[in-house]
């Protein structure tokens, strides 16, 4: 086997990025007379629902002996405010996502950086002004709630209600919910805020091959899917040594993140225990029985994971790999037919000709992106590292964010992150509440066009050398989801227990954090990255707890739905979309139930997705085989 140590890679990287987004469509500038506008709009609209608020505060408490007059006057007001309110969000949501645009890209825009802090007040004034009639519609008497969405606008509320009405225990009195949501921003947002600026300003000493070079952390962190060894493990020392320096306020701002929302559910918890997993659950609509059986497949599928990675050691010439080679590109084989950089034309190209075998809408959709200029791909010191897909409301048009250098990993994150874009965009004329679908169905577009181009190059391989790269990355793709995100979540499960006690020292996150990824890791690798608990900004975000699991449920859930496009053949489409435009609008048990017949309480739909990975991961072994003997 002839393997490429892509010794001299760097300088080839360095001439491929990815474009640059335009977002001035949305606004001309944060000092613009139209941004501005939009800003004093939703003022405005939190006055008046302030307004229209005060008759349900005041009978709040008496909401079960309410005269026929003043139900009629919530219902009427309160179908009034569901209509201010929605305009309002749509307004704050592009401002936010706009000035967070600019920030990503550069993380020393002090400017930028107030005005995220301004939309997050006014998102959060938004809310406390909501808070009387959220609480009202989710405590009010059957008959007084039918009288509320007997009207065009307020019936698209139906199944949110619904839904938030099976918490109604935990809820406190209004004053106390309108404190909690006033407090939120000096509260564990600002620990959020905080842990994004840091990430965005450490700068990295990689002491490359060749010299040193200073860089920011988004610039190393790609830097990690390097064809060289050397560069890799020195791009990760360097990441490594960048967060070292900042663990004291990591291991400060997780402590004071779990102890917020503990200390908020002990005081919820008056009538039934509210455990630390209701929120995540009840976010993501599932039940505890169907996460306890998607972890029941994990189990088993972790030895399928743990093969993945021993291959990939073996086609690397390798015994144990290290924590910087978990994204490295696959071993060149000294084949001419084979590549391993593309540059941002040839990736789209590559994700276009795929998307064109599910329809060819799909396709021009993908084209369309990349016209528009709503894809970020370009390297900056100052960008935050990771990949995401975001959308301005106002003109329901997505928008990709990440940082493109040409390996593949790059190609397989555009395609994740457009597939993102493009269950927003077939989203795009249904009522804006309807629009708000959860974390585990969300992962499904994304990986479901992952797989689509992973097997349309597949395919289209000519030779096994042209498999191989593509085998590779679906074995990194078993890795991640059947060994790292289980670990995540078991550390942030442990976490949270033990924080229940006591605050956790730095040493005490790097302990449970080797401990976690032992347990799933096992002896593939050399050594643990002990500190993933600081570099991973899934663990950081106020909003969220556990965004770790709604990836593997995304994974092995679009495996399954991929899985009905040979079965359905020109019906597929159509049935997919469908399935799309209803994830903002069941749970997830019912959405499945309804499009794919399918119970996913039991583990039989997920067993069925992890021998689809079985099968892959056998067919990479045979690959490796082959390029050993070879």
């Amino acid at each position: 086997m002839h393997i490429y140590n892509g010794e001299n890679m760097t300088n080839l990287q360095s001439n491929i990025q990815g474009p640059h987004w335009d977002n001035s469509s949305e606004y001309p500038s944060l000092n613009s007379i139209e941004y501005k506008n939009d800003l004093k709009s939703v003022q405005q609209a939190i006055l008046q629902i302030q307004e229209l608020t005060k008759v349900i505060s005041k009978n709040i408490k008496e909401i079960e002996n309410l005269s026929n007059e003043t139900a009629k006057e919530i219902v009427k007001n309160g179908q009034e405010i569901f209509t201010i309110r929605e305009n309002a969000n749509v307004v704050a949501s592009n401002l936010y996502v706009y000035t967070n645009c600019i920030v990503s890209v550069d993380g020393k825009n002090e400017i930028a950086k107030q005005m995220i802090t301004k939309c997050q007040e006014l998102h959060a004034q938004l809310e406390q002004a909501y808070k009387p009639l959220s609480l009202f519609l989710t405590l009010a008497p059957e008959k007084i709630l039918h009288d509320y969405l007997n009207h065009e606008k307020t019936k698209t509320q139906k199944f949110q209600i619904e839904h938030e009405r099976k918490l109604k225990d935990f809820l406190l009195s209004l004053d106390e919910e309108t404190l909690i949501t006033s407090l939120a921003i000096d509260g564990h947002t600002a620990w959020d805020n905080l842990y994004s600026n840091i990430s965005s300003q450490i700068e990295c000493e990689v002491h490359m091959p060749n010299g040193t070079e200073k860089m920011g952390i988004a610039k190393a962190n790609a830097l990690l899917q390097d064809a060289s060894p050397a560069i890799r493990k020195a791009a990760y020392i360097a990441i490594q040594n960048g967060w070292e320096k900042n663990t004291e306020v990591c291991a400060q701002a997780l402590n004071a993140l779990a102890g917020w929302r503990h200390t908020i559910n002990k005081r919820r918890s008056t009538k039934t225990n509210k455990h630390f997993l209701i929120n995540p659950l009840h976010e993501n609509r599932m039940s505890q029985e169907t996460l306890d059986s998607l972890f029941s497949v994990i189990q088993e599928g972790k030895q399928i994971g743990q093969k993945a990675l021993h291959l990939k050691a073996k086609a690397s010439g390798i015994e144990q790999l290290h924590p910087s080679d978990l994204f490295a590109p696959a071993p060149h084989l000294g084949s001419k037919e084979t590549q391993s950089k593309y540059t941002f034309a040839e990736g789209m190209k590559i994700i276009v000709d795929a998307f064109a075998e599910v329809d060819p809408k799909m396709a021009e959709f993908a084209e369309m992106m990349q016209k528009n200029k709503w894809i970020e791909g370009r390297l900056g010191d100052y960008k935050r590292p990771g990949a995401y897909c975001t959308s301005f409301e106002k003109s329901r048009s997505p928008r990709v964010y990440m940082t493109f250098m040409g390996g593949l990993g790059d190609v397989s994150t555009l395609a994740h992150e457009l597939g993102h874009a493009f269950h927003h965009w077939v989203m795009r004329d249904l009522p804006h509440i309807q629009t708000n679908y959860p974390m585990n169905l969300a992962e499904t577009a994304s990986i479901f066009a992952e797989t689509v181009v992973g097997n349309a190059l597949m395919n289209k391989a000519k030779c096994k050398e042209e498999q191989f790269p593509i085998a590779f990355n679906n074995a990194e793709n078993a890795a991640t989801f059947l060994l790292n995100i289980p670990a995540r979540f078991t550390f942030e499960k442990e976490f949270y227990e033990m924080r229940l006690k006591e605050n956790l020292s730095v040493q005490d996150f790097k302990n449970l954090m080797e401990r976690s990824w032992k347990r799933y890791y096992g002896d593939t690798l050399s050594e643990m990255n002990t500190l993933f608990w600081a570099s991973k900004l899934h663990f950081y975000i106020s909003d969220l707890s556990f965004y770790n699991f709604p990836y593997t449920f995304g994974y092995l859930f679009s495996l399954g739905v991929y899985a009905q496009k040979e079965k359905l053949g020109k019906d597929f489409y159509n049935k997919y979309v469908n399935l799309l435009r209803d994830t903002g609008n069941m749970t997830a048990e019912d959405l499945i139930k309804t499009h794919l017949n399918v119970d996913i309480r039991k583990p039989d739909f997920w067993q069925s997705s992890l021998k689809i990975i079985e099968k892959q991961i056998e067919h990479f072994e045979g690959l490796v085989n082959y390029t050993i003997k070879k």
